[in-house]
Formats: C-alpha cells, structure tokens, sequence
C-alpha cells in the first residue's frame, strides 16, 4: 500500500451501493464494511 493518492483509481459505486449508502438506516459498521472494499478494491484492482 502506498501513501501517495495517484496510486489511487476511481472507484464508481454501482446504483445499488450508491442507494444503500445513501440510507440513514444503515448501520455504522455496514457503512464501514462497504467504505473499506471501495478502498481495498482503489489500492489494488
């Protein structure tokens, strides 16, 4: 992993991700879960 954010690609959330973030019922650790793949899967696609 590296510090330098233009190792970084842009990641898009599918409508379906995008919906369920958007949702205030979502718990924190869901929201946190998602947050992370998006993260893991920018580093290293």
């Amino acid at each position: 992993m590296s510090d330098d954010p233009r190792d970084l690609r842009p990641v898009i959330p599918s409508e379906a991700v995008g919906e369920a973030l958007a949702d205030p019922g979502l718990s924190a650790a869901l929201f946190s879960a998602v947050v992370a793949l998006a993260v893991s899967i920018a580093e290293d696609p």
